[in-house]
């Protein structure tokens, strides 16, 4: 699979550069990403601890080559449901950025996101929508690639908005966040298949089975040609399909 071939990368890597080398560290943060993606998550924190470590001996504490690496284990975290420690690691990094980069930077940006995401996975959905509100009213000041993170704060926002039973702004918001990431993202990628997904469970509550079910095998078709039928990402959707 693929997180077994970019394990073998890695390694080869490791062997030639050495563990510590900046080019196998940033292998190892793309193969955290990887793993993440997946929802390989123990791997995933595993290897972030493991690559933080490694980059507080080679950068330092504040280089942003760490801090990039402690918001991955943070998000790693989250994924696995490790919420405790995920708070205190992702504002460990959003300060971090913030103070060396500027509050207007790409990776800082994701760890509040993932921090949104952390807020609503606990209940917490008045705390979630208040950092998304502070995050789109700077939209304009997001970097180039910064329609990523438009498109990732509005569908964070549509499901903080549907956990408040707030359902018809829920399907405006995901319809706004979903068009955005497949422009910047297109449809294959796993976040615009997450949207597809959760706009077809807000059109199920507003009574719109048909439409939902359409979103439904749409994103099922992607997620089978991107993970396998048998991924927990293709079971998901299969389960909605009543498969």
């Amino acid at each position: 699979a693929a997180s077994t071939l970019a394990d073998g990368l890695l390694e080869r890597i490791a062997r030639v550069f050495g563990p510590d080398h900046p080019s196998t560290l940033v292998c190892c943060d793309s193969l955290i990403l990887l793993h993440d993606t997946r929802e390989e998550h123990d791997e995933a924190v595993r290897l972030a601890r493991e690559t933080y470590e490694r980059k507080l001996r080679t950068f330092g504490q504040e280089h942003a080559q760490s801090t990039e690496t402690l918001g991955l284990l943070g998000r790693a975290l989250l994924g696995n449901g490790e919420y405790p420690e995920a708070e205190e690691i992702l504002w460990q990094a959003v300060e971090k950025r913030e103070t060396t980069l500027g509050r207007v930077e790409e990776f800082g940006l994701r760890a509040r996101q993932d921090m949104a995401q952390l807020y609503s996975r606990t209940g917490r959905n008045a705390e979630a929508l208040e950092l998304l509100d502070e995050l789109l009213a700077i939209a304009d000041e997001y970097p180039s690639d910064g329609i990523v993170n438009l498109g990732r704060c509005l569908w964070l926002r549509g499901l903080a908005l549907a956990a408040e039973s707030r359902t018809e702004e829920a399907e405006a918001v995901l319809r706004r966040g979903l068009e955005t990431q497949l422009n910047a993202l297109g449809e294959r990628h796993p976040e615009t298949l997450d949207s597809l997904v959760d706009l077809g469970r807000i059109l199920v509550q507003l009574g719109r089975e048909a439409e939902a079910r359409a979103l439904w095998e749409r994103a099922l078709a992607r997620t089978e040609q991107m993970f396998g039928p048998e991924h927990a990402r293709s079971r998901r959707v299969q389960e909605l399909l009543g498969r």
